[in-house]
């Protein structure tokens, strides 16, 4: 920005005063270069500032007057950070509090108040009734329990205590990645596996021994053999200890979640 103080020179009968308290000086002709700076140095800093966001933004000037219903650059600002926009937040209070923010939680918003991320992430007339989506449905009700394409609520997803899964529609990761909308929930998991045995004394693995979990289930010996356990050898019978008996997950840092609006 400029420093208009600084800048600006041709003053008129008030020599030594401070912009703005100054009076503007005539050009005494066209080109003549004697006026004050005013309207070149104004239109240079606001001007040149707007522009070059949206050079940065990828945007060209429409030759469209600017106006409050049609901004070209309040679109270069609002494509910085579109709606629908999800990031982790660190911060001890809300997230809301920093504009155009709000915390996924669950919670039924106004449509009317949020009109952008509505038009970003409503999952569609043809899904709102689908009880697999957990967010982004429109209910005729605040506690967003009755669906309705119609109502005037729109219901957001509620992310705490979730991970974020990056989409995969080709399966390749996510198997069932082929299948999921915005924003599904998937259970938890723990996909099929074996267990590694070292004899705590000789620390080797004990030979042809077999190892279970819990009576009647299919075993393998080390060496690839199937048995069915009987529960019988008790003493060749492990059991897994449990770190948490309430979830299988992945070690993780707490953040909340907010999405832009």
């Amino acid at each position: 920005m400029i420093a208009y103080e600084i800048m600006l020179s041709n003053f008129g009968p008030l020599p030594g005063t401070v912009f703005p308290d100054t009076e503007a000086v005539n050009v005494s002709a066209p080109a003549a270069g004697d006026g004050t700076e005013w309207i070149a140095a104004w239109a240079n800093d606001h001007m040149g500032a707007r522009q070059a966001l949206m050079d940065y933004m990828g945007y060209t000037p429409n030759a469209v007057g600017e106006g409050v219903g049609a901004s070209q650059f309040l679109d270069a600002i609002k494509a910085q950070n579109p709606a629908g926009t999800v990031v982790a937040w660190h911060g001890a209070t809300d997230m809301s509090n920093f504009g155009r923010w709000i915390q996924l939680e669950g919670q039924a918003v106004l449509i009317s108040d949020y009109p952008d991320l509505v038009a970003a992430c409503y999952i569609g007339d043809g899904n709102n009734a689908d009880a697999l989506f957990k967010g982004y449905f429109k209910t005729s009700d605040a506690g967003g329990t009755t669906r309705n394409t119609g109502g005037p609520y729109f219901v957001l997803p509620d992310s705490r205590g979730y991970a974020l899964r990056g989409y995969d529609p080709s399966g390749s990761v996510d198997p069932e990645g082929a299948s999921r909308e915005f924003p599904d929930y998937q259970f938890h998991a723990v996909q099929e596996h074996y267990h590694r045995v070292v004899d705590s004394t000789t620390g080797d693995f004990p030979g042809l021994q077999t190892h279970l979990l819990e009576t009647g289930l299919v075993a393998k010996f080390f060496y690839g053999l199937e048995v069915s356990y009987d529960g019988v050898e008790t003493e060749s019978t492990i059991r897994g200890a449990s770190s948490n008996p309430d979830e299988t997950r992945m070690a993780n840092l707490v953040c909340k979640f907010a999405i832009k609006y």
